[in-house]
């Protein structure tokens, strides 16, 4: 994203970066990503970062502060789930007067608090409930179904195939390989040895 510096910006298209664990890309890098937070609106980077807790951030006390104020300094978007008391009293200020410090920490499972930036503009904080967790519905056959759903839209009868792929070429050729017993005709543009043909 940042290497389109000599694209206009009218002409520049949101990328988009997903960062789980973000702390963990922040521990060798905390510096250049305050930078990257500060710059990234006029490349159009769109950054999405997800961590635990606050304290991930970094140990050293300045260098957090320093980050957290570039995230919180730039997030257009703010989701939190249930939080602990240290990031409950940090995150109050994003959330007030909706919503205060107990209400973070006391939340239900799979309930947010967010505020949404909606074309430059900042959504008031408002509650939602997020879907379960996937493991928790129904998987047995998952596999099975897949792989038939997989046959059904891309798969074709060999008969068919064969037909298409002998109106590719110009005639056929004899494969040394058998499959399920039988020779495969290959046509010739596809065949290793007819090198200069495709």
């Amino acid at each position: 994203a940042l290497s389109r510096i000599d694209i206009p910006e009218k002409e520049r298209k949101d990328f988009f970066c997903f960062i789980d664990e973000f702390q963990s890309f922040v521990s060798t890098t905390g510096d250049s990503f305050s930078e990257i937070l500060s710059e990234s609106r006029k490349y159009r980077l769109c950054l999405i970062i997800a961590h635990q807790y606050l304290g991930q951030l970094g140990e050293d006390f300045q260098k957090e502060e320093k980050l957290r104020k570039a995230i919180f300094g730039n997030a257009g978007t703010i989701i939190a789930f249930k939080v602990g008391p240290d990031d409950a009293e940090f995150l109050e200020k994003e959330f007030y007067p909706e919503f205060e410090r107990q209400d973070l920490i006391n939340q239900d499972k799979h309930n947010i608090y967010l505020k949404l930036a909606i074309d430059g503009k900042t959504s008031k904080p408002f509650s939602a409930l997020t879907l379960p967790p996937f493991f928790k519905f129904k998987r047995q056959g998952n596999k099975d179904k897949i792989i038939e759903g997989s046959r059904q839209r891309y798969a074709r009868k060999r008969e068919e195939m064969e037909g298409k792929i002998g109106r590719w070429g110009i005639g056929g050729i004899k494969s040394k390989e058998k499959c399920n017993g039988k020779n495969n005709i290959l046509p010739l543009r596809f065949h290793s040895g007819a090198k200069g043909k495709q």
